[in-house]
């Protein structure tokens, strides 16, 4: 334990600005509105309310029944789309809410830290003027926040164009013009969402049935004015493994708080750890932070493979059927390079050799080969989005995964290959081989033919009876 230390955003009193970074660049526009006589009554916003919609003005819009209304359009989801849509489940509203991006997602998992009473999704189409002449704007979200209406817009930073800005400015007028607070999410501040993210897999409800709620918060109400690190307060439970899922649980309500403006780690006996971050579409390696330089990623390559680096990649499907199949055969495994034999039978069974390159489409069905096709595409999306290895590091890159389905054939045959003759050099460690015997010496030891003695009164009588 340590003195009391001021946290940067105390989860247990954060609100919603402190954790998200805003954009203010619309009040520059806002002179390209036209904010004239009467605009409140020109400017008009339509709700789905009920089956069908319904037009106010922005002056009446008070008395718009916002909790009976719906979305103004639905989340459609199509190939090659460039956004992410989906619906997240909120555990303070108790039911789902639809966003059009991953950054809106991420913001109602916010939403349900800071206890939102309800969320709007797409809440009203708003149609306002400006000097070159109409437009309209469907802002993100309404959220009851803290006793108030909330009315968001979400835009990444370097994605905020002039057409967006003004847009954002005739929302934050309407929302000022009802009372209502705006705010245009543009980011996150440092480490907040990784806390959130991590936090939020505790945020179901659990019986707490070793009774270890009452157990961290009576250790932790009887430091007085001193803080506990993670791995203290889990220790302090009657059984630790369980008290630091109950932690998390706890901090997701708020009961207890920490620093989201630094990493979640247990800042005890092994303090100063980097934090390690796996790519789910290439199980070859994980990626550990550096402690001094939060920016920087390296690399740790599984123990298992060899040094040459010529597995190729894999998903973690496939390592999760490695295991499967290591646990279905009651396999021992006393190292991880005794997983590589099994885990190159199941790649050479997902991509055999002898089908490569046009054989493939033949004899493989469809099935297998969108299976194939979804491991080379999720490998070469995975190196894509690899942070750059810095330059002084000393480990090497990974192999990355070869485009051409022949050539990937030939870097598994390869691994077989290697994997074969280490082990048989493993075998034949600290034995000299023998050199065979000439085959002049072998016929000597051991003759292949034997020829009877020569009889010569054997021979001459023969020799006589055919004469006679």
């Amino acid at each position: 334990m340590g003195e009391v230390a001021r946290a940067k955003i105390r989860s247990d009193l954060s609100h919603l600005d402190q954790l998200v970074t805003e954009y203010d660049g619309d009040a520059r526009l806002r002179d390209r509105l036209r904010l004239g006589d009467g605009w409140s009554r020109r400017w008009s916003s339509t709700w789905q309310v009920g089956a069908g919609e319904v037009c106010w003005p922005v002056r009446d819009m008070a008395h718009v029944p916002v909790l009976s209304s719906r979305p103004m359009r639905g989340f459609t989801w199509r190939a090659k789309q460039r956004h992410r849509p989906g619906l997240e489940v909120m555990a303070s509203t108790g039911r789902k809410h639809g966003f059009e991006s991953l950054e809106e997602m991420r913001l109602l998992v916010a939403l349900d830290f800071l206890r939102a009473s309800e969320v709007l999704s797409q809440p009203f189409r708003l149609d306002f003027e400006y000097v070159g002449g109409q437009a309209w704007h469907i802002p993100d979200f309404l959220a009851v926040l803290g006793g108030g209406m909330w009315l968001m817009d979400v835009r990444p930073m370097e994605l905020i164009k002039d057409d967006d800005a003004l847009k954002f400015a005739a929302a934050r007028e309407v929302a000022a013009a009802c009372g209502w607070r705006y705010s245009v999410i543009a980011g996150w501040r440092p480490h907040v969402w990784s806390v959130l993210d991590h936090l939020s897999s505790r945020r179901r409800p659990a019986r707490d049935l070793l009774g270890m709620r009452d157990q961290l918060l009576a250790a932790i109400s009887g430091q007085q004015g001193r803080v506990m690190t993670f791995s203290e307060l889990a220790d302090s439970t009657s059984v630790p493994s369980v008290g630091r899922a109950n932690i998390v649980r706890l901090l997701w309500q708020r009961e207890l708080g920490v620093d989201l403006g630094s990493p979640l780690r247990d800042s005890g006996k092994h303090a100063g750890q980097w934090v390690v971050r796996s790519d789910r579409r290439d199980r070859r390696q994980v990626f550990f932070q550096d402690p001094a330089d939060h920016e920087t990623w390296h690399i740790l390559r599984w123990r298992g493979l060899p040094p040459e680096g010529e597995i190729p990649a894999f998903s973690d499907k496939t390592a999760h059927a490695l295991l499967a199949q290591v646990k279905a055969n009651n396999i021992r495994i006393h190292s991880e390079s005794e997983l590589l034999e099994h885990l190159l039978g199941i790649l050479g069974s997902v991509t055999p050799v002898d089908q490569w390159p046009s054989q493939a489409k033949k004899k493989t069905g469809k099935k297998q080969r969108v299976a194939q096709a979804r491991e080379v595409t999720r490998a070469q999306a995975a190196a894509a989005d690899r942070p750059a290895t810095p330059a002084s590091a000393p480990e090497p890159a990974p192999a990355e995964m070869p485009a051409a389905w022949a050539e990937h054939a030939r870097t598994i045959d390869r691994a077989v290959d290697t994997d074969r003759r280490r082990r048989r050099e493993e075998a034949l460690a600290g034995t000299r081989p023998v050199a065979p015997p000439t085959l002049h010496e072998a016929l000597r030891r051991r003759p292949m033919f034997l020829l009877p003695p020569r009889d010569d009164s054997e021979a001459d009588t023969a020799v006589g009876e055919k004469e006679a």
